[in-house]
């Protein structure tokens, strides 16, 4: 198995809205990229640049339920100075793509902070809608934040 090219550091800016706990070294990246293809349970991938193939982020379905075929979705994209080029609308796109036509899948849902405004608005764009509000569910640097709970099915999928 061929392991990405890394170019993904620990940066606050980036990891703000993430619920990740850093700092997320290279070889626990690696080690996580390992162990996630051998599980059945989860899908991921590298986000990487069409011209240079620079790897710039991940997308992957977790906690997949293959009885009730609904998965989560998570994407990171790491390079700040290509947020808003579309690279991440693209990547959920695509996963929602295989996750529906290939996978089979019903349901994608995922969790995003409340106060992760443009997160929010790209979410809605690729269709999700809200379907309910963890109150004060994520941690971070000594303060609670809310985590809102937003859904994509498969019948209200528009591949662009």
């Amino acid at each position: 198995m061929k392991l990405p090219t890394w170019n993904i550091g620990y940066n606050s800016n980036i990891t703000e809205y993430l619920a990740w706990i850093y700092p997320y070294s290279r070889v626990d990246a690696e080690n996580y990229w390992r162990s996630s293809q051998q599980n059945a349970n989860e899908q991921l991938y590298s986000i990487v640049t069409s011209d240079s193939r620079m790897h710039i982020g991940s997308v992957s379905l977790k906690r997949i339920d293959w009885r009730s075929r609904n998965a989560e979705l998570s994407i990171v994209l790491g390079v700040r100075e290509l947020w808003g080029k579309g690279y991440g609308q693209d990547a959920v796109q695509t996963m929602c793509c295989f996750a529906f036509k290939q996978l089979g899948l019903n349901r994608i849902y995922l969790y995003v902070r409340a106060d992760h405004e443009a997160g929010i608005r790209a979410y809605e764009k690729a269709g999700f809608k809200h379907e309910g509000i963890a109150r004060q569910q994520l941690y971070r640097n000594g303060e609670y934040h809310d985590l809102i709970l937003l859904g994509l099915l498969a019948q209200e999928f528009v591949a662009n």
